[in-house]
């Protein structure tokens, strides 16, 4: 086991590569940054996940869930197991693939270009983060929470429409100055 701090990314990216387990936190209770790099690189990554977002993510979320009472097990259970580390190394790159991968963003991105460029009008970039950013919270397992999945569904209706409305005051803008 080693603590990977005080160092180049290179030499981090070096260590993380050549593991077998990769270790996120254990307290906050949601993937970060880190736990999507080691499913990137199709490690199996051991972080908490709370359990109220565990007992709906379980199934799709692959990651070994631990907190700093369980971790001892959980580290040597994935120890023991090389086909277990396999399987959840390979489902990790497969989740990352279909919901982070640079080719996943990029077809979100044209969707949302597509979608304003087909009302002639310019790209409203602050409501176009905001869906990109509720997309990313529905993909994350949140989803499955069916009161949080209605706010947000109604938060990107509410996005979508502030976007129509915008493109709509600028259009009546520029028609106005046009008529001058």
């Amino acid at each position: 086991m080693r603590l990977v701090q005080g160092m180049s990314h290179g030499e981090a990216s070096a260590i993380y590569q050549s593991a077998d387990i990769i270790v996120d936190q254990l307290r906050l209770g949601v993937i970060g940054v880190f736990t999507v790099e080691g499913m990137a690189l199709g490690k199996p990554v051991v972080c908490f996940i709370r359990p109220d977002l565990w007992k709906i993510s379980e199934k799709s979320l692959p990651v070994a869930n631990a907190d700093p009472d369980s971790i001892e097990a959980v580290l040597a259970e994935l120890v023991r197991d090389l086909n277990l580390r396999a399987r959840l190394g390979k489902r990790a790159r497969e989740y990352f693939l279909k919901t982070h991968s640079s080719s996943q963003v990029v077809r979100q991105l044209e969707s949302l270009y597509h979608l304003c460029n087909n009302t002639g009008s310019e790209i409203d970039w602050a409501a176009a983060t905001k869906i990109l950013d509720l997309q990313a919270q529905q993909s994350s397992g949140l989803r499955q929470l069916k009161k949080r999945s209605s706010d947000l569904e109604k938060e990107l209706a509410k996005t979508r429409k502030h976007l129509r409305c915008s493109i709509s005051y600028q259009a009546r803008k520029l028609f106005k100055h046009e008529n001058r």
